[in-house]
């Protein structure tokens, strides 16, 4: 099984991010997970829609071609991180 795991914040230190890779290691003899970082992609912008991106290509890709998703993100103020809404 193919999964793919997205760190729903761009903070530097994130526990979300120290979960996901725990569930890669601990999983690793069941699942294949591969840890996702948005913070590699651009902010979106209504703009950028029509132009090529290649980082959101790629990464809509891997999420596409995984068997499921698992997202790790913090909750601020009962919400999600906006550079987590901007994916």
């Amino acid at each position: 099984m193919k999964l793919v795991a997205i760190v729903g914040t761009n903070a530097e230190f994130s526990y979300n991010r120290l979960l996901l890779q725990w569930m890669r290691r601990h999983f690793s003899a069941d699942a294949e997970i591969e840890v996702l970082e948005i913070s590699s992609l651009p902010a979106f912008s209504r703009d950028l829609v029509t132009s090529e991106q290649d980082d959101v290509l790629v990464f809509a890709g891997r999420v596409e071609a995984a068997d499921g998703v698992i997202v790790g993100c913090p909750e601020y103020d009962h919400s999600i991180p906006a550079a987590l809404k901007s994916v």
